[in-house]
């Protein structure tokens, strides 16, 4: 379990780095850079959830109580919200750049 705990541990830290260049993409008004970041996001939110059950299967399996691992998941969980409010985010920013380019089509024609 040292190992999953460790590899859930690299996945929170990458998913807070990747977290914190949202805003500074959406920034540059890149819309392929912001489709990679909400793809790398979600990726990572993935692997996340994937050490997470392992490591809730693990602990369930060692005997610990219900109530621990519970409380235990919600550390976890704090930062899936934060990542999944920030696709969010990202979902809203591309949809509405692909709405004010399709407004400026349609004023062009």
């Amino acid at each position: 379990m040292e190992k999953l705990t460790t590899d859930l541990d690299t996945q929170l830290q990458l998913l807070n780095f990747t977290r914190d260049k949202s805003e500074g993409i959406t920034a540059k008004g890149n819309v392929e850079a912001v489709d990679r970041q909400l793809q790398s996001l979600r990726s990572i939110v993935t692997k996340v959830e994937d050490f997470k059950l392992q490591i809730e299967q693990a602990k369930i399996a060692n005997g610990e109580k219900l109530e621990d691992v519970s409380e235990w998941s919600l550390t976890v969980e704090a930062a899936q919200t934060s990542a999944d409010e920030n696709i969010a985010y990202l979902r809203k920013w591309l949809t509405e750049y692909k709405q004010r380019e399709r407004l400026s089509e349609n004023e062009g024609q």
